[in-house]
Protein backbone atom coordinates (compact mmCIF):
# COMPACT_ATOMS: atom_id res chain seq x y z
CA UNK A 1 0.00 0.00 0.00
CA UNK A 2 1.34 3.46 -0.83
CA UNK A 3 2.35 5.21 2.39
CA UNK A 4 3.01 8.86 3.15
CA UNK A 5 6.21 9.25 1.05
CA UNK A 6 4.59 7.68 -2.00
CA UNK A 7 1.43 9.79 -1.73
CA UNK A 8 3.49 12.94 -1.16
CA UNK A 9 5.60 12.14 -4.23
CA UNK A 10 2.42 11.78 -6.28
CA UNK A 11 1.04 15.01 -4.81
CA UNK A 12 4.11 16.94 -5.89
CA UNK A 13 3.83 15.49 -9.38
CA UNK A 14 0.17 16.51 -9.63
CA UNK A 15 0.94 20.03 -8.45
CA UNK A 16 3.54 20.35 -11.19
CA UNK A 17 1.23 19.07 -13.94
CA UNK A 18 -2.28 20.14 -12.90
CA UNK A 19 -2.32 23.12 -10.53
CA UNK A 20 -4.36 25.99 -11.94
CA UNK A 21 -5.84 23.99 -14.82
CA UNK A 22 -9.57 23.86 -15.50
CA UNK A 23 -11.35 20.52 -15.45
CA UNK A 24 -13.63 20.11 -18.46
CA UNK A 25 -15.17 16.72 -17.85
CA UNK A 26 -14.68 13.17 -16.69
CA UNK A 27 -15.32 9.54 -17.50
CA UNK A 28 -16.05 7.11 -14.67
CA UNK A 29 -17.32 3.60 -14.11
CA UNK A 30 -19.58 2.57 -11.24
CA UNK A 31 -17.10 0.43 -9.31
CA UNK A 32 -17.01 0.32 -5.54
CA UNK A 33 -14.14 2.82 -5.33
CA UNK A 34 -16.75 5.56 -5.76
CA UNK A 35 -18.44 6.94 -2.67
CA UNK A 36 -19.96 9.65 -4.87
CA UNK A 37 -21.76 8.80 -8.10
CA UNK A 38 -20.31 9.68 -11.49
CA UNK A 39 -23.38 11.80 -12.25
CA UNK A 40 -22.81 13.95 -9.18
CA UNK A 41 -19.12 14.29 -10.00
CA UNK A 42 -19.86 15.39 -13.57
CA UNK A 43 -22.17 18.14 -12.39
CA UNK A 44 -19.94 19.32 -9.57
CA UNK A 45 -16.68 19.34 -11.53
CA UNK A 46 -17.84 20.77 -14.85
CA UNK A 47 -15.40 23.56 -15.78
CA UNK A 48 -13.93 23.64 -12.29
CA UNK A 49 -10.50 25.13 -11.69
CA UNK A 50 -8.07 23.07 -9.63
CA UNK A 51 -6.84 25.36 -6.86
CA UNK A 52 -4.53 23.03 -4.93
CA UNK A 53 -3.44 19.44 -4.41
CA UNK A 54 -3.20 18.59 -0.71
CA UNK A 55 -2.45 15.60 1.48
CA UNK A 56 -2.98 14.31 5.00
CA UNK A 57 -1.30 11.02 5.79
CA UNK A 58 -2.11 8.63 2.94
CA UNK A 59 -5.09 10.68 1.73
CA UNK A 60 -4.84 12.92 -1.33
CA UNK A 61 -7.20 15.83 -2.02
CA UNK A 62 -7.92 17.92 -5.09
CA UNK A 63 -9.26 21.28 -3.95
CA UNK A 64 -11.69 23.14 -6.21
CA UNK A 65 -13.56 26.34 -5.50
CA UNK A 66 -16.82 24.48 -4.84
CA UNK A 67 -15.48 21.49 -2.91
CA UNK A 68 -12.79 18.88 -2.41
CA UNK A 69 -12.28 15.60 -4.26
CA UNK A 70 -10.73 12.81 -2.21
CA UNK A 71 -8.53 10.28 -4.00
CA UNK A 72 -7.34 7.46 -1.73
CA UNK A 73 -5.10 4.87 -3.37
CA UNK A 74 -5.86 1.98 -1.04
CA UNK A 75 -3.54 -0.97 -1.67
CA UNK A 76 -3.03 -0.91 -5.43
CA UNK A 77 -4.26 2.48 -6.62
CA UNK A 78 -2.35 4.55 -9.15
CA UNK A 79 -2.77 8.15 -10.28
CA UNK A 80 -1.23 8.81 -13.67
CA UNK A 81 -1.03 12.08 -15.60
CA UNK A 82 -1.30 11.67 -19.35
CA UNK A 83 -0.59 14.36 -21.91
CA UNK A 84 -2.69 13.38 -24.91
CA UNK A 85 -4.55 14.79 -27.86
CA UNK A 86 -8.00 14.33 -26.40
CA UNK A 87 -11.33 16.12 -26.61
CA UNK A 88 -12.25 18.52 -23.83
CA UNK A 89 -15.80 17.23 -24.03
CA UNK A 90 -16.68 14.75 -21.26
CA UNK A 91 -17.33 11.20 -22.32
CA UNK A 92 -20.83 9.76 -22.20
CA UNK A 93 -21.84 7.80 -19.13
CA UNK A 94 -22.03 4.57 -21.11
CA UNK A 95 -18.54 4.90 -22.56
CA UNK A 96 -16.47 1.99 -21.28
CA UNK A 97 -13.07 2.36 -19.66
CA UNK A 98 -10.26 -0.20 -19.79
CA UNK A 99 -10.28 -2.80 -17.04
CA UNK A 100 -8.94 -1.43 -13.72
CA UNK A 101 -9.24 2.19 -14.95
CA UNK A 102 -12.05 3.77 -12.94
CA UNK A 103 -11.78 7.52 -13.46
CA UNK A 104 -10.46 9.93 -16.06
CA UNK A 105 -10.38 13.65 -15.39
CA UNK A 106 -10.02 15.78 -18.53
CA UNK A 107 -8.19 19.06 -17.94
CA UNK A 108 -7.35 21.85 -20.35
CA UNK A 109 -4.09 21.70 -22.36
CA UNK A 110 -4.85 18.04 -23.20
CA UNK A 111 -3.93 16.84 -19.72
CA UNK A 112 -5.70 13.78 -18.33
CA UNK A 113 -5.54 12.39 -14.80
CA UNK A 114 -6.33 8.67 -14.51
CA UNK A 115 -7.19 6.65 -11.41
CA UNK A 116 -6.34 2.93 -11.72
CA UNK A 117 -6.99 0.30 -9.07
CA UNK A 118 -6.80 -3.45 -9.61
CA UNK A 119 -8.10 -4.57 -6.19
CA UNK A 120 -10.73 -1.84 -5.70
CA UNK A 121 -9.62 -0.84 -2.20
CA UNK A 122 -9.19 2.78 -3.27
CA UNK A 123 -11.71 5.55 -2.72
CA UNK A 124 -13.09 8.49 -4.69
CA UNK A 125 -15.39 10.87 -2.83
CA UNK A 126 -16.65 14.42 -3.36
CA UNK A 127 -17.10 16.81 -0.44
CA UNK A 128 -19.26 19.70 -1.72
CA UNK A 129 -18.72 23.19 -0.38
CA UNK A 130 -15.73 22.03 1.69
CA UNK A 131 -13.48 25.06 2.04
CA UNK A 132 -11.63 24.43 5.30
CA UNK A 133 -8.51 22.36 6.00
CA UNK A 134 -8.65 18.84 4.57
CA UNK A 135 -7.82 17.61 8.06
CA UNK A 136 -11.37 18.54 9.10
CA UNK A 137 -12.81 15.94 6.73
CA UNK A 138 -11.26 13.07 8.70
CA UNK A 139 -11.03 14.07 12.37
CA UNK A 140 -10.42 10.44 13.39
CA UNK A 141 -6.99 10.49 11.75
CA UNK A 142 -3.94 11.26 13.84
CA UNK A 143 -1.51 14.07 13.05
CA UNK A 144 0.54 13.99 9.89
CA UNK A 145 4.24 13.65 10.87
CA UNK A 146 5.23 16.29 8.32
CA UNK A 147 2.67 18.86 9.43
CA UNK A 148 2.55 21.49 12.15
CA UNK A 149 0.28 19.17 14.15
CA UNK A 150 3.24 16.92 14.88
CA UNK A 151 4.51 18.23 18.22
CA UNK A 152 6.83 16.57 20.72
CA UNK A 153 4.83 17.07 23.91
CA UNK A 154 1.65 15.85 22.25
CA UNK A 155 3.47 12.83 20.79
CA UNK A 156 4.71 11.75 24.22
CA UNK A 157 1.32 12.33 25.79
CA UNK A 158 -0.42 10.16 23.24
CA UNK A 159 2.20 7.44 23.67
CA UNK A 160 1.26 7.31 27.35
CA UNK A 161 -2.35 6.53 26.46
CA UNK A 162 -1.25 3.33 24.73
CA UNK A 163 1.12 1.84 27.26
CA UNK A 164 -0.09 -1.73 26.74
CA UNK A 165 0.05 -1.60 22.94
CA UNK A 166 2.90 -3.08 20.95
CA UNK A 167 4.86 -0.27 19.35
CA UNK A 168 4.65 -1.60 15.77
CA UNK A 169 0.88 -1.90 16.02
CA UNK A 170 0.64 1.65 17.31
CA UNK A 171 2.83 3.17 14.61
CA UNK A 172 0.63 1.81 11.82
CA UNK A 173 -2.58 2.85 13.59
CA UNK A 174 -3.81 5.80 11.49
CA UNK A 175 -5.66 7.27 14.46
CA UNK A 176 -2.29 7.63 16.21
CA UNK A 177 -0.24 8.90 13.27
CA UNK A 178 -1.50 9.38 9.73
CA UNK A 179 0.78 8.07 7.02
CA UNK A 180 2.90 5.19 8.29
CA UNK A 181 2.38 1.61 7.13
CA UNK A 182 4.39 -1.59 7.33
CA UNK A 183 7.39 -0.39 5.34
CA UNK A 184 8.25 2.79 7.19
CA UNK A 185 7.18 1.54 10.62
CA UNK A 186 9.64 -1.35 10.29
CA UNK A 187 12.38 1.00 9.14
CA UNK A 188 11.72 3.52 11.92
CA UNK A 189 11.94 0.80 14.55
CA UNK A 190 15.18 -0.51 13.09
CA UNK A 191 16.76 2.94 13.12
CA UNK A 192 15.71 3.48 16.73
CA UNK A 193 16.80 -0.08 17.75
CA UNK A 194 13.33 -0.94 19.10
CA UNK A 195 11.88 -4.43 18.78
CA UNK A 196 8.45 -4.25 17.09
CA UNK A 197 6.74 -6.38 19.80
CA UNK A 198 7.78 -4.20 22.73
CA UNK A 199 5.03 -2.52 24.71
CA UNK A 200 4.82 1.24 24.44
CA UNK A 201 4.80 1.61 28.23
CA UNK A 202 8.23 -0.04 28.45
CA UNK A 203 9.98 2.39 26.14
CA UNK A 204 12.69 4.53 27.71
CA UNK A 205 12.80 8.29 27.39
CA UNK A 206 15.61 8.26 24.82
CA UNK A 207 13.69 5.69 22.76
CA UNK A 208 10.56 7.83 22.74
CA UNK A 209 12.68 10.83 21.71
CA UNK A 210 14.33 8.75 19.01
CA UNK A 211 10.96 7.80 17.58
CA UNK A 212 9.74 11.37 17.51
CA UNK A 213 12.82 12.54 15.59
CA UNK A 214 13.31 9.54 13.33
CA UNK A 215 9.76 9.33 11.98
CA UNK A 216 9.72 12.64 10.03
CA UNK A 217 13.41 12.36 9.11
CA UNK A 218 12.93 8.94 7.55
CA UNK A 219 9.79 10.03 5.71
CA UNK A 220 11.56 13.06 4.26
CA UNK A 221 14.47 10.89 3.18
CA UNK A 222 12.08 8.50 1.42
CA UNK A 223 10.34 11.41 -0.32
CA UNK A 224 13.69 12.61 -1.67
CA UNK A 225 14.12 9.14 -3.19
CA UNK A 226 10.63 9.22 -4.71
CA UNK A 227 9.15 6.70 -2.28
CA UNK A 228 9.40 2.91 -2.28
CA UNK A 229 8.30 0.81 -5.22
CA UNK A 230 7.67 -2.67 -3.94
CA UNK A 231 4.88 -4.02 -6.11
CA UNK A 232 2.33 -1.62 -7.52
CA UNK A 233 3.46 1.89 -6.66
CA UNK A 234 4.53 4.30 -9.37
CA UNK A 235 4.54 8.09 -9.29
CA UNK A 236 2.25 10.34 -11.33
CA UNK A 237 4.31 9.85 -14.50
CA UNK A 238 4.71 6.09 -14.10
CA UNK A 239 8.20 6.23 -12.60
CA UNK A 240 9.37 3.97 -9.79
CA UNK A 241 10.54 5.10 -6.36
CA UNK A 242 14.16 4.43 -5.37
CA UNK A 243 13.95 4.10 -1.59
CA UNK A 244 13.73 0.28 -1.81
CA UNK A 245 17.53 0.32 -2.14
CA UNK A 246 17.75 1.93 1.30
CA UNK A 247 15.54 -0.54 3.19
CA UNK A 248 17.31 -2.15 6.13
CA UNK A 249 14.81 -4.77 7.30
CA UNK A 250 11.49 -4.57 5.46
CA UNK A 251 10.94 -7.74 3.37
CA UNK A 252 14.55 -8.84 3.98
CA UNK A 253 13.71 -11.96 5.99
CA UNK A 254 16.74 -14.26 6.21
CA UNK A 255 19.09 -11.73 4.67
CA UNK A 256 22.00 -10.39 6.74
CA UNK A 257 21.47 -7.19 8.70
CA UNK A 258 23.43 -4.40 7.03
CA UNK A 259 24.75 -3.33 10.45
CA UNK A 260 25.64 -6.54 12.31
CA UNK A 261 25.19 -9.38 9.82
CA UNK A 262 22.54 -11.22 11.86
CA UNK A 263 19.75 -12.63 9.66
CA UNK A 264 16.68 -10.43 9.55
CA UNK A 265 13.62 -12.08 11.06
CA UNK A 266 9.89 -11.77 10.51
CA UNK A 267 7.05 -12.03 13.00
CA UNK A 268 3.31 -11.40 12.78
CA UNK A 269 1.70 -8.83 15.07
CA UNK A 270 -2.02 -8.21 14.81
CA UNK A 271 -2.12 -10.02 11.50
CA UNK A 272 0.61 -7.84 9.97
CA UNK A 273 4.19 -8.81 9.17
CA UNK A 274 7.03 -7.12 11.01
CA UNK A 275 10.69 -7.34 10.03
CA UNK A 276 13.53 -6.75 12.47
CA UNK A 277 17.10 -7.60 13.37
CA UNK A 278 17.16 -9.67 16.59
CA UNK A 279 20.59 -8.35 17.54
CA UNK A 280 20.12 -4.65 16.76
CA UNK A 281 16.54 -4.70 18.10
CA UNK A 282 16.57 -7.03 21.12
CA UNK A 283 13.22 -7.88 22.69
CA UNK A 284 14.35 -6.79 26.14
CA UNK A 285 15.28 -3.33 24.89
CA UNK A 286 19.02 -3.44 25.52
CA UNK A 287 21.12 -2.84 22.43
CA UNK A 288 24.11 -5.12 22.04
CA UNK A 289 26.94 -4.17 19.72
Amino acid sequence: MPELPEVETIRRGLVKELAGLTLFGLAADESRVFRTSAAVLRTALSRAELLAVERHGKYLFLRFRNGILLLHLGMTGRLLVRNQEISHEPKKEDDSLPRHLHLRLFFEDDVVLEFWDTRLFGRVEWFPQATGPVRDLFPHLGPDPLSGEYREADFYERLKRHGGTRIKSLLIDQSFLAGLGNIYADEVLFRTRIHPARRVGGLRRFERAGLFTTIPNLLQEAIRKGGTTWRDYVNSTGGRGNFADELQVYARTGMPCRICGEPVRRLVLGGRSSHFCPRCQPRQGTFTS
